[in-house]
């Protein structure tokens, strides 16, 4: 069983790794806060399954128990939050906001997650070991802070997006966006809080790095194509700016 379980965390690593590789080769031609944010939750995501799938195989300890709750459960939640609003946000006073606070969160959860002593009554096994078992005060503290404001954000961009589902052609795919993100998002914060079976949360976090890739890639299709059917020195002209959806994309 934890053969298997491990198999599906290094598929899901890999996953993330490929999704982190698209989303900052898009970084070149986009310098788009949601992408940059969403790429640190990808890779984030590829490193807590890799030492999910690592830990299933060899067993658990402190340093692996470490870098999977600060990679999975703190930073990858984190970022897919601060993109989101990077992504729905109109106000750039909110945008910057999220960055202050998602680099803020970094740095101060980094440390404490890292410095903090890990509770070693409860003995490492090959099971993914729930983050209440082993944390203290401050990292637990930390975490259900995170989880919870992540959660809300997911919540409210979504109500956001519905509302604005009459908009424009940009309203339509963040409306579609947050159809797919939050619903996943919401999952996966769900499966790092509670004690939920290690299955479930690789599971989860694997189908949240590939919801992340889905939605920043599926909106490009329909502007490809329209662009290929414009005259070429039209579509030279147009070509900066781009089309007012695909631009905020």
């Amino acid at each position: 069983m934890n053969l298997l379980v491990a198999v599906i965390a290094f598929a899901g690593a890999l996953l993330a790794i490929i999704a982190t590789v698209a989303l900052i080769s898009r970084i070149r031609d986009e310098r788009k806060g949601w992408l940059i944010a969403w790429s640190l939750t990808t890779a984030t995501l590829g490193v807590s399954l890799g030492v999910i799938g690592t830990g299933c195989l060899i067993g658990f300890g402190a340093t692996t128990f470490r870098i999977f709750q600060l990679s999975g459960s703190l930073l990858a939640p984190l970022w897919l939050a601060v993109g989101v609003v990077q992504l729905v946000g109109r106000a750039s006073a909110g945008r910057f906001a999220s960055w202050l606070l998602g680099v803020a969160f970094t740095i101060v959860g980094t440390v404490i997650m890292i410095s903090d002593r890990v509770d070693l009554e409860q003995e490492f096994t090959t099971s993914l070991p729930p983050g209440g078992r082993h944390w203290d005060v401050f990292p637990a503290y930390l975490l259900w802070v995170t989880h919870a404001g992540a959660a809300l954000v997911l919540l409210g961009a979504l109500i956001l997006a519905v509302l604005r589902r009459n908009g424009d052609d940009y309203d339509a795919d963040n409306l579609h966006a947050m159809l797919v993100l939050a619903p996943v998002g919401l999952a996966a914060i769900g499966a790092v809080s509670f004690s939920v079976p290690g299955m479930f949360t690789i599971i989860l976090l694997a189908v949240a790095g590939a919801a992340v890739w889905y939605v920043v890639l599926r909106p490009l299709a329909p502007y490809e194509d329209d662009d290929e059917e414009e005259p070429v020195e039209e579509a030279r002209r147009d070509r900066h700016p781009r089309p007012a959806a695909q631009a905020h994309r």
